[in-house]
């Protein structure tokens, strides 16, 4: 059994099982020294004529006085009364079941959604039975199977029925939105995203962009999305979380927030009995600079294009216990 997760403050650590059955963090042979970048960055916002002051950070409707346990309870009840609202003809299988991790030994089931921290979990489950390498993603295949992959009769029900410990992780929707865009265009352009994207663009609007801003980009997540199938081939980054884990059919029952990954993580570790600690720290908790970020990208957004993609995102608000930030209600923006 894990004992104990340890943390290195060293961003290229990965995450190895020792022989004593101890995940601990190891320095690779060949480390290169880490960029001065964070993944995440933001770009200084000071002095910005534009941006809209943010000083509040994203509001979350949690008490501090509140246990874990009375707040996933909670949770997990706002995602049943919005699951009771929520109606669709989609069918949850492979974009819903094919992110569904299923750890047999733990009686657990885990879905990956993208810019919410999840391959910290994805390498503390390979490292519950194999070292972990910086090719991670694609060793965790050779170990797990994924729900889709359930196709003996009456297997993905028994699954559904018996496993104890089903989570997923989610984040503020705009905050995702934002840092996918800062990461993939702003921070460290991502040549391959945004060409993809610009010929998406030209594809439906029949003229190609020079470059992809922010707000272009969220012309086209809303302008595709107005046909709800098209949604779920929007990017993995920027699909709706919903759309992601088919929250309204597996029925989680712990639904964690990056604002809060490694509390929720720690006691989720617990759930499955695995004596650990998760590696790392809350990363935008107490971080009132991404609610800078958000109000300096939706600046440059107007009304409608903030309306419009407050629709695509509106069941990962609802479902998940998210709010409309109080910076970005203005005359015309309808929420």
């Amino acid at each position: 059994m894990v004992s104990e997760i340890t943390k290195n403050p060293d961003p290229t650590d990965r995450l190895i099982l020792r022989p004593k059955n101890t995940i601990q963090t190891a320095t690779p042979k060949n480390k290169q020294q880490p960029s001065n970048k964070t993944p995440d960055a933001d770009p200084d916002v000071q002095g910005d004529p534009g941006y809209r002051e943010a000083d509040e950070q994203i509001p979350q409707k949690e008490s501090h006085n509140e246990s874990r346990d009375q707040i996933f309870r909670k949770r997990k009840d706002l995602m049943s009364d919005g699951c009771n609202e929520y109606k669709s003809d989609q069918k949850c299988f492979w974009h819903g079941y094919g992110r569904t991790l299923v750890d047999e030994a733990h009686k657990t089931l885990f879905c990956e959604i993208f810019k919410v921290g999840s391959s910290n979990w994805l390498r503390t489950f390979l490292g519950f039975v194999s070292d972990v390498t910086p090719n991670f993603r694609k060793r965790i295949d050779n170990y797990y199977k994924h729900l889709n992959m359930c196709n003996k009769p009456g297997e993905r029900a028994a699954i559904l029925k018996d496993y104890t410990t089903r989570f997923m992780f989610v984040r503020h929707p705009f905050s995702r939105l934002v840092s996918c865009f800062v990461d993939k265009v702003d921070h460290d352009p991502d040549a391959d995203f945004i060409q993809r994207h610009l010929k998406l663009i030209e594809k439906e609007t029949g003229t190609r962009p020079a470059t992809l801003t922010f707000s272009n980009f969220v012309d086209y997540i809303i302008r595709v999305s107005v046909n709800d199938s098209q949604i779920d081939k929007l990017d993995p980054h920027i699909k709706p979380m919903y759309r992601t884990c088919c929250p309204c059919e597996v029925r989680f029952d712990y639904i964690g927030h990056l604002e809060t990954q490694k509390e929720d993580s720690d006691f989720i570790l617990k759930k499955m009995g695995v004596n650990a600690t998760f590696p790392g720290s809350d990363p935008i908790a107490t971080n009132s600079s991404d609610s800078a970020k958000i109000a300096r990208y939706f600046n440059q957004l107007n009304p409608e294009q903030i309306s419009g993609i407050y629709k695509i995102y509106m069941w990962d608000f609802k479902l998940f216990g998210y709010e409309f930030p109080e910076y970005l209600k203005s005359p015309g923006v309808k929420i």
